[in-house]
């Protein structure tokens, strides 16, 4: 339950966008809100069962090397962390001035955004099913490897 609370801050701000984005097209219809909400539990549902799955049959194997190199890992993701913030940050003072009337071209925000729109356009040239596929390809594959890797040790 606390992991559900906390992780809340992360994953209601990307429900309620694809949720609301999906609202945002003319052509929309309820339905397209109530399809977007069943894609989003489905992927989320599969992301969290995999991580348990793998966490539940491979955990003692992984558990000591990770408790081995956990001090290098807090060093990546702290790096991470500071990254992100300061994008933040940045992104935050580029939208002030905007909203202030000045004209902002280029930089890390422009790029972040065509970048954003070029993945989501390719994404939308290969269509669902593809993409679902080698979703659930990767995630199975991360299972299987999990559970072998669980056999293996025993």
């Amino acid at each position: 339950m606390a992991y559900a609370a906390v992780s809340l801050s992360c994953t209601l701000p990307v429900f309620v966008a694809a949720v609301l984005g999906s609202l945002g097209d003319p052509r929309s219809t309820p339905w397209t809100a109530g399809v977007a909400v069943l894609a989003y539990a489905l992927g989320m549902g599969a992301v969290l069962t995999t991580l348990a799955l793998v966490v539940g049959l491979a955990g003692n194997v992984i558990a000591p090397k990770l408790l081995s190199i956990s001090h290098q890992i807090n060093r990546v993701s702290g790096a991470f962390v500071l990254l992100a913030g300061l994008y933040v940050i940045w992104y935050g003072w580029v939208e002030f001035r905007v909203a202030q009337g000045e004209q902002v071209s280029g930089g890390l925000v422009e790029w972040a955004g065509i970048t954003s729109g070029q993945v989501g356009a390719a994404l939308a040239g290969i269509g669902p099913v593809p993409v679902l596929v080698v979703a659930v390809a990767a995630f199975t594959l991360a299972g299987v490897s999990g559970v072998i890797l669980a056999r293996r040790r025993r």
